[in-house]
């Protein structure tokens, strides 16, 4: 038999295992763990060090999380020949984790097949975790975002709307009244100053910054204290040093005061409960906020 038959033997019997990552709706990243690359129906799956987990399938959700693995190499000298093909898919990890949500799809199709891969699981990823040589990406199946769903509101003074939503539990606060557009800006550290900070009418700690990624992609984070012209991230980015432009919202303190600032009819818009007595009357209650 010849070598070509042999290898073909041994890849025909096996499915193949495909990898595609996705964020923001773009595909970050299309692998497989065969040892060719392989191209079906125009898309082609980079034949990489990477696998996964066995996938289970049990009544608790928290108990179906699969892990990712795959080559990434973390020394920055490392020469460019030797990089994996997935270092870029890492980079996206290391050194900053992103602050949305990454998408896996795990498929597979059996080598030389004319049908389309079968899917086996989807998920997204919740956390990263790092050697020299390896990521592994732990991922749960579903969502991430917006699990909290068919729940009541709390009684209590403060606020229980979630601000920018337009749902059942939203306030109604719009991204286009709040959006503090900003250019010329200068980086620091975490600290980004610019002009129209300082005008901006309401203090943006607590709200985000968000910003467009040379690849296309926005990157956002979490503003932990405003001054001025200047506002403090959470954490960093590889591309900070580069932003010139971008964007930032206010949050909302979810009390009267801060959504009287926010709109002239605070009355349709708040979801405390303004006189209720700070103590509960009845002692008893797991509601009482």
């Amino acid at each position: 038999m010849l070598f070509d038959d042999i290898q073909r033997s041994r890849f025909l019997g096996k499915p193949a295992r495909l990898f595609v990552f996705e964020r923001q709706g773009t595909v970050i990243g299309r692998f497989t763990g065969a040892p060719i690359d392989l191209t079906i129906g125009g898309d082609t799956y980079v034949s990489a060090q990477i696998d996964r987990s066995e996938i289970k399938e049990t009544p608790e959700k928290a108990k179906d999380k699969i892990t990712v693995k795959f080559a990434y190499l973390r020394d920055p000298g490392a020469p460019l020949g030797t990089l994996p093909s997935t270092q870029a898919l890492g980079d996206h990890w290391h050194p900053y984790v992103p602050a949305d949500e990454v998408r896996v799809t795990c498929l597979a199709w059996l080598i030389g097949a004319t049908d389309a891969p079968k899917q086996e699981w989807v998920g997204t990823v919740v956390g990263p975790a790092f050697s020299d040589v390896e990521l592994t990406l732990t991922c749960q199946p579903g969502q991430t975002r917006a699990r909290s769903v068919n729940q009541g509101p709390k009684v209590g003074r403060a606020c229980w709307k979630t601000p920018y939503s337009q749902g059942p539990r939203g306030c109604g606060m719009q991204l286009d009244d709040f959006e503090i557009a900003a250019t010329d800006i200068v980086v620091s550290g975490l600290t980004l100053t610019a002009v129209a900070f300082a005008d901006a009418p309401l203090n943006l700690a607590g709200g985000w910054f968000e910003w467009t990624r040379g690849d296309g992609l926005t990157d956002q984070r979490t503003i932990m204290a405003h001054t001025g012209d200047s506002i403090v991230l959470q954490w960093g980015a590889n591309d900070l040093g580069d932003i010139v432009a971008g964007s930032a919202w206010p949050t909302c303190p979810q009390n009267w005061d801060g959504c009287a600032e926010r709109f002239a009819d605070p009355e349709n818009h708040y979801g405390g409960a303004i006189y209720l007595p700070v103590a509960d009357p009845l002692q008893d209650s797991m509601s009482w906020g």
